[in-house]
């Protein structure tokens, strides 16, 4: 959502009749099609649809949209659908991007990746919004995971610290199972150490929501029953 604008992502080609390839726009108030479409190509699948500031990123796994090269994150005007010229480009080995956080001047990107913005980031990086350049926060989770290692799957900012959802085992280096809080600053390790009671937990946590975010904020917000606190 942006605006009165409401983007939406999935694997449909078209809505009511009128061709949109797994991306397409309405207005809320008038509840219409808008004309803005992407003419999307050569996707595999998307992950994840954010819109701020006029500019709609998505991301997923793909190698072109809207006829410019892209490799698994792309940035388009929210009224005409033509691709920007920010171009961070993640990779990797089986590489995409599972979610993706506007805030300020960054723009925050997980999944699985080994490189992204011209630098090596393992499955989390900040992005300059203009440049499309990684900056040196770099919160470096590591463990188990698939292609590129460890995987940051959800991500939330609240205040200062960002919480984060995956398959990581480490952060920077200090144990951290599944959860783990950043400095949005600084991207140190907070104290906040949550330990699971029961580790399957988090994943029939994560098969009954819709979304790996869903999951991530109904752990944080069910820590007295679901988490012990360290």
């Amino acid at each position: 959502m942006d605006g009165n604008t409401l983007y939406i992502a999935g694997s449909f080609t078209q809505i009511d009749g009128t061709p949109r390839n797994r991306l397409a726009a309405f207005d809320i108030t008038t509840r219409t099609l808008l004309p803005w479409d992407t003419g999307i190509n050569s996707i595999n699948f998307l992950d994840k649809l954010t819109a701020s500031g006029g500019i709609v990123y998505v991301g997923g796994q793909f190698t072109s949209i809207g006829g410019a090269p892209r490799k698994n994150i792309a940035a388009m005007d929210g009224t005409t659908g033509v691709v920007t010229a920010w171009n961070p480009t993640a990779d990797g080995i089986n590489a995409s991007v599972s979610d993706i956080l506007v805030s300020g001047s960054l723009v925050y990107l997980s999944g699985y990746f080994s490189t992204i913005g011209g630098t090596s980031r393992r499955s989390l990086a900040a992005i300059d919004i203009t440049t499309g350049v990684a900056t040196s926060w770099n919160p470096n989770p590591t463990g188990i995971g698939f292609g590129s290692g460890s995987v940051v799957e959800a991500m939330l900012i609240s205040g200062s610290t960002m919480y984060m959802g995956g398959t990581f085992t480490k952060v920077g280096g200090t144990d951290r199972e599944y959860l783990a809080a950043v400095d949005i600053s600084t991207g140190l390790l907070t104290s906040w150490i949550p330990i699971l009671m029961i580790q399957e937990s988090i994943h029939w946590r994560l098969a009954e929501r819709h979304s790996m975010q869903e999951a991530l904020l109904a752990l944080l917000m069910d820590c007295p029953i679901n988490i012990l606190w360290q």
